[in-house]
């Protein structure tokens, strides 16, 4: 009971801090947004496509915004804003950017660290000693690696396929009514 309970105690908290990151990276694009004159209609944080930012770190959120500027009209666009270390809040507009796509790197990332983790669990099980079970079967570790790892391999091969598939078909959606 106490290994459960840890687990999910330790899901909650990065849920919590996650959680945390994006209401204070929201609040910077609202400040962004009321510094220039501006109205945000949509904000949305965007999970897998980082439109025109090509590389974001874990302290670095993208989101797709709709805004009224000062003269009613609708404009869409990127922004990129962090809270750590202060970051700068960056902004491009669709006119800037042109059709968007998801990028190759998150199928790729997900492929090769699938590949690595399940390598790692094979060889973890047959190199280190004592890692066998009694059977002779693979240690609980080994098997967590290399079931981890397939997930990873399987979501990298879907996102890639989806990538591939969508192609020129995947670019920005039509910005809301009103």
């Amino acid at each position: 009971m106490g290994l459960l309970a840890y687990y999910i105690l330790s899901v909650g908290f990065v849920c919590f801090v996650w959680w945390m990151f994006l209401r204070a990276c929201a609040e910077r694009v609202r400040r962004w947004a009321v510094d220039n004159g501006f109205a945000i209609i949509d904000l949305r944080y965007q999970w897998i496509r980082h439109g025109p930012f090509f590389f974001v770190l874990g302290h670095r959120a993208v989101f797709r915004f709709t805004i009224k500027d000062g003269k009613g009209r609708l404009r869409r666009g990127w922004i990129r804003t962090g809270v750590w270390p202060p970051a700068r809040t960056e902004a491009r507009w669709d006119e800037q950017v042109g059709p968007v796509r998801m990028s190759w790197s998150i199928p790729l990332t997900c492929v090769i660290g699938g590949l690595v983790l399940m390598i790692v669990g094979v060889f973890h099980g047959v190199l280190v000693p004592g890692n066998a079970g009694v059977s002779g079967a693979p240690s609980m570790q080994s098997a967590s690696l290399l079931i981890v790892g397939g997930v990873c391999l399987a979501a990298g091969i879907v996102l890639g396929l989806w990538r591939w598939r969508a192609g020129a078909a995947d670019d920005i959606d039509d910005p809301p009514e009103g």
